[in-house]
């Protein structure tokens, strides 16, 4: 039985998921009314009508329970009553319509998110075989894969989604995590020639999704943070990443009013990260600025770290010959 441990999560995803597969069915081309083939295709049409509204109804009844699951409205017993009948009918419509591609990840998004990942991974392997050209298919076999821990299969998954939609930044943002949490197994499977390599590949998926989502500020952030993980980061190229941030940071509606705190804290936080970047590139003084005008004691810590990488490459320059 479907758990849904994380519902606000799962509802959004299911909702997003819903939306991209309707309508999803290809224009069908008209014949010259009259003829037979009109009138079989206007039967097949009503066909599909009918079985599309069956099949938003079920998502419907999803969304409504997890709706109701996340604000606490029902009875354990309730609960467990209602995600058995939205799985009953997810079931009763594939017996009918075994080859709906779109019943089949719907199906299996719900049985995924409720800790089926065999059954959902079933269902997504057929619906693959049906629609070798949906790259959700792959995204969310990617997940699955990424959840085992079977690391060699989620970036493979992930990098055919992205290869299927690259202009989907969900899928670039997924495809990029994936390479960086499991960089040192990817290396150690030889699924990547080198480190090298495989970082160009997390980095161009960050920025691929920045570019997709141009004021996005977690797009932005990421990207600007996927310096960090790289064996030899460009610190030229990550001051203008966070600098780009600190900049739709500036004007980010998510971060309240103009003189929040969370604002503020934002702000600075992302201040400490350029004069890391600073310190780096040998630019001192500037690094030494934004430390003297931090004030925030929630960051004192984080001033004290890149207090000693300032000292420590200042030390570096004056110890040279």
């Amino acid at each position: 039985m479907p758990a849904f441990p994380q519902t606000q999560k799962t509802l959004a995803a299911a909702a997003a998921l819903a939306a991209a597969l309707f309508p999803a069915t290809e224009a069908a081309t008209c014949p010259d009314a009259g003829t037979p083939d009109a009138t079989a295709e206007a039967v097949r049409a009503a066909e599909r009508k009918t079985r599309d509204a069956e099949l938003l109804e079920i998502v419907r009844a999803q969304r409504e329970t997890l709706a109701e699951i996340r604000d606490a409205k029902l009875s354990d017993l309730e609960r467990s009553r209602r995600l058995a009948a939205v799985a009953s009918r997810y079931e009763n419509f594939l017996a009918r319509f075994p080859d709906d591609a779109r019943a089949l990840v719907l199906c299996a998004k719900f049985l995924r998110d409720g800790g089926e990942d065999d059954a959902a991974r079933e269902r997504l392997e057929k619906a693959e075989k049906l629609r070798p050209d949906w790259a959700v298919v792959r995204q969310q076999l990617g997940a699955i894969a990424a959840e085992r821990g079977d690391f060699a299969e989620a970036a493979r998954r992930l990098r055919e989604a992205v290869e299927l939609e690259p202009g989907t930044a969900e899928y670039q943002t997924q495809l990029g995590e994936i390479l960086r949490v499991f960089r040192a197994e990817l290396l150690a499977a030889g699924v990547f020639a080198d480190a090298g390599t495989l970082d160009a590949a997390m980095q161009n998926a960050f920025r691929a999704a920045r570019a997709l989502r141009p004021g996005a500020l977690d797009e932005a952030v990421r990207y600007a943070e996927s310096f960090y993980d790289v064996a030899e980061p460009d610190f030229a190229a990550a001051l203008d990443a966070w600098t780009l941030a600190k900049n739709l940071a500036a004007a980010a509606p998510e971060l309240g009013a103009a003189d929040s705190d969370a604002r503020k804290f934002v702000a600075e936080t992302l201040e400490l990260h350029r004069a890391r970047a600073f310190a780096e590139l040998g630019r001192f003084a500037e690094a030494e600025k934004i430390l003297r005008a931090g004030a925030d004691p929630r960051l004192k810590r984080s001033r004290g770290r890149v207090r000693e990488i300032l000292s420590e490459k200042t030390k570096n320059v004056s110890e040279k010959p």
